[in-house]
Order: C-alpha cells, then structure tokens, then sequence
C-alpha cells in the first residue's frame, strides 16, 4: 500500500445548488486530522453528526471507511450535507485548514489504483463512464467495468460510428 502523506479532500456532487452535496475525504489517520471538526461514526454505518466551524452549524450525514478496506485504500470520510455551494465551499475551506488539501482531479482514483484497490482497466473504464456522451458508450463502459468485455446484449448498432470524430463502438 502507497498511503499518501497528506490527506485529500473533494466535493463529489456538481458545486450547484441542490438538495444533498457530497463532499469525501481519503488519507492517512483522518480521525485524527478531522479530530477538531468531529468525532467519527463506527466503521461503515452512517450516523448524523453537527459540524461546527468558522460560525457555521451543519448537520451532515457522515460515513467513515477505515483504510485498506475502502475505495482509496486509505481511511475515507463521507459528508452528506446540504447542497448549498457556498456551505460546501466554506466546509473544504476548513478542511484545508485542518491540513486536507483539495484533490487534484483523479486523485482519488490515482491513490486507489496506487493502492491496488482498482487495476489499470477499472481505471480506464471508469474514465469512459465519466466521459461517455451516448447510450453506447456508458454501456461499453460499463461492461469494461465489469470485466466482461462488451455485453452481447447491446444492440447491432454498437460497433458503429456514434457521430462526428467518433471511432467505432463511440470510443475516441
């Protein structure tokens, strides 16, 4: 396992106004470094927790999965709070002054693969899902995903261009 020295820290929902935001957190020892914004919850069992910071009084659903048994291979910690942009951007602010920087794109998905929790093609699939602009795609996609290779089931039309610049089965 290649733990990273500084933990990370991403929204994982669009920063719009919504209903429910996602914000995660993967790294070495997080109940230590989130120590002063909350105690965690048992492992894999969400329980709501009131996060309090700067003036800021949120009640947030929260996860912990302790390392290596989570999708990083690090301890991860899951927020589910209020979808406000603003609330969510002041929350990763605090987390960055606790001394959990803000994930670069793909990091967490980089420190999962580091860690032997995803191999090079659950990578690459993953990177297609995210990026598929057809029916085609998401479910080449997912069948990639899945370690099968292309689902039979997928209609004659698969293996054909999707649309402009597009190679066959709508992969670029």
């Amino acid at each position: 396992m290649h733990p990273a020295s500084v933990p990370i820290c991403a929204a994982a929902t669009p920063l719009l106004p919504s209903a429910v935001a996602v914000v995660r957190v993967s790294g070495p020892n997080l109940s230590g470094a989130l120590g002063p914004l909350l105690t965690l919850p048992e492992p894999r069992r969400a329980q709501l927790r009131t996060l309090t910071w700067d003036g800021f009084r949120e009640r947030a659903l929260v996860l912990f999965f302790p390392g290596p048994a989570s999708h990083t291979g690090e301890d991860v910690v899951e927020f589910q709070l209020h979808g406000n942009p603003l609330l969510v951007r002041r929350l990763l602010g605090h987390l960055g002054a606790l001394g959990i920087r803000l994930a670069e794109p793909g990091e967490f998905t980089r420190r999962a693969l580091l860690n032997g929790k995803q191999d090079l093609l659950a990578v690459e699939a993953l990177r297609d899902l995210v990026s598929a602009e057809t029916d085609t795609q998401i479910r080449l996609a997912q069948a990639r995903a899945g370690g099968a290779g292309v689902d039979p089931r997928l209609p004659p039309s698969a293996g054909a261009l999707d649309g402009p610049g597009r190679s066959r089965g709508g992969l670029r």
